[in-house]
């Protein structure tokens, strides 16, 4: 001790300002924070494919070659910001056109990627926005809720990444600078409101919304002016505006038969849980008491975030409930409900008070941790099936014309056709998600019955794709293991196989159905047959299926 005070006497530089230490406690704050949003992008780059899904072909694609085609400006602008279904979706074209003339083609990982960096935008505004000693340990139940993948189905569909995700940026960045004085924020807010507009059609709800802020404010100025300016761009959204075919009719729904949508916009609200419609009904509940204690005065931007997220669940109630109960749990709407969680969370613990929350608090982290743990478990089998479907479609398409996931295959594949033609789109044809490896088995000799039927396209494709399904006449109980094998007169090859739903065995869908995708840099030159190897419990199979497959050299850079 001596020494050190002597030391500290010596060279006042070497004592160490306490502020200096490094704060245990925020720290593993911090590194719990990113334990969800690592966890979220993670499955994100393991999972995200380069392949057009359903309405990727028109936003992205189909756009693109349309847009290249035209030789006047006008036509163009017109293009930019005409109508997709009931959206104006001109943002997602202006990203796709941006990086087009950056690499000279597109990706759609890259889309996507572009799409889902608006949840952390989201997360940081809430926390900015977050008032009454929010911060720290008690925002991480927030960043539970959001960042786990019970939406993928927008995360990993390029067109609705960026619609889906940022037109809620938008809106939130909007009601964040509408809170705040000055002509520079008004002037961010209204850009963000008309980018939000034309990025999805719910959009246009901020102009209401941010009216009816202003006008608690009182900036009254402000208020004709923002509403002047939302009645011009919600004009121009409806210019020669037309109601999608085969949508239903809002008005004759919500007249007819109001308790769809009632029901609807309950399951809608509840969706990220089991118990949706109690669930649905309690954010209601939350949602008017926080109106009851008045905290649109106390956070402005949190409590009309959360009535732009009720009126998009709103609308979308009235504009799907037409179409039936079960669509307000389609994940790609997934989202809105998320933030509507996330956000009563915010506005609940800020009415509590920070004693109050911080007790709390443990019980909070233990719910959203669940929460999201059990989201995952239950959404990754979906994620693993949408990433090995997506990559088999291209693969498909390629090796037999069809296959593409969109509601016109010819139309798709023409789409697909002429851009990888133009050098726009260049799919890959060896995906990891769904090649076959090579493994060591041990082979009987013939032995058993299998009945099957395979289908094997291998034309224009750098590997050997059988597809179809087995089923092995065995009584063999627990997990069943399929393997295909090339023989020829000197080696014998084994691959292993992907898992697909087959027919019906007793009335029910059984797993009989596979995929097996063989590199062709992977089979010598030769020969081979091929053969079908099923293990199912302590029985097994093994029975040529009369294919042949002949190898010859191929050029190395078919190789991954």
């Amino acid at each position: 001790m001596t020494r050190l005070k002597e030391r500290s006497a010596d060279n006042p530089a070497a004592v160490i300002n306490p502020e200096m230490r490094f704060n245990w406690k925020k720290g593993f704050v911090v590194i719990a924070g990113l334990v969800p949003v690592a966890a979220f992008f993670a499955v994100f780059f393991l999972y995200a494919v380069n392949v057009p899904f359903n309405d990727d072909f028109d936003a992205v694609l189909g756009f693109l070659l349309k847009y290249l085609s035209y030789d006047n400006l006008p036509d163009k602008l017109s293009l930019l910001s005409s109508q997709h279904n009931e959206h104006r979706i001109a943002s997602v074209r202006f990203a796709t056109l941006a990086l087009y003339k950056a690499t000279g083609a597109v990706d759609f990982r890259v889309l996507m990627l572009a799409g889902i960096l608006a949840i952390p935008a989201i997360a940081f505004l809430l926390y900015r926005a977050s008032k009454g000693g929010f911060k720290g340990a008690v925002f991480l139940p927030a960043l539970f809720i959001i960042f786990q993948p019970q939406y993928y189905e927008s995360i990993f569909c390029a067109m609705a990444a960026l619609s889906n995700f940022h037109v809620i940026l938008f809106a939130l960045a909007s009601f964040y600078f509408l809170s705040k004085e000055g002509a520079l924020f008004f002037s961010l807010a209204i850009a963000c409101a008309v980018v939000a507009s034309y990025t999805q059609g719910n959009g246009i709800f901020l102009f209401p919304t941010g009216a009816a802020l202003l006008l608690l404010s009182k900036r009254y100025r402000a208020a004709v002016i923002w509403v002047a300016i939302g009645a011009a761009v919600i004009a121009l959204y409806f210019h020669g505006y037309s109601r999608p075919a085969g949508h239903p009719e809002v008005a004759s729904i919500i007249l007819h038969d109001p308790l769809a949508v009632i029901k609807y916009f309950l399951a809608f609200l509840g969706a990220p849980v089991y118990f949706y419609y109690a669930a649905g009904a309690a954010s209601l509940l939350v949602f008017l008491l926080l109106v009851f204690r008045g905290y649109y005065r106390r956070n402005p931007v949190i409590f009309f975030f959360l009535v732009f997220l009720f009126l998009t669940a709103l609308a979308a109630s009235a504009a799907r409930a037409g179409f039936g109960v079960e669509q307000s749990f389609a994940l790609r709407y997934r989202i809105v409900s998320v933030l509507i969680f996330a956000s009563l969370y915010i506005g609940g613990i800020e009415t509590l008070g920070k004693d109050r929350a911080r007790r709390l608090l443990p019980a909070f982290l233990i719910l959203t941790a669940a929460f999201n743990i059990f989201s995952y478990l239950d959404m990754m089998k979906g994620i693993r099936m949408e990433a090995r479907e997506l990559s088999l479609s291209v693969v498909k398409w390629k090796g037999s014309g069809s296959g593409l996931f969109y509601r016109d295959g010819a139309t798709a594949g023409s789409m697909a056709d002429e851009a990888i033609k133009k050098g726009i789109y260049s799919p890959d044809l060896l995906p990891r998600h769904i090649l076959s490896s090579p493994i060591e088995a041990a082979l009987p000799k013939e032995y058993g019955e299998i009945k099957s039927s395979i289908d094997l396209a291998e034309d224009d494709l750098p590997g050997y794709l059988f597809t179809g399904w087995a089923a092995a006449d065995t009584a063999g109980k627990g997990g069943r293991a399929l393997y295909l094998v090339l023989k020829s007169d000197s080696k014998t090859l084994v691959f292993d196989s992907i898992r697909r739903t087959g027919p019906a065995r007793e009335g029910i869908l059984s797993e009989t159905g596979f995929l097996s995708y063989i590199p062709k840099h992977e089979v010598p030159e030769g020969e081979y047959s091929v053969w079908l190897y099923i293990r199912e419990g302590g029985d097994s199979a093994f029975k040529p299926t009369g294919l042949k497959v002949s190898a010859r050299l191929i050029d190395p850079s078919f190789a991954p």
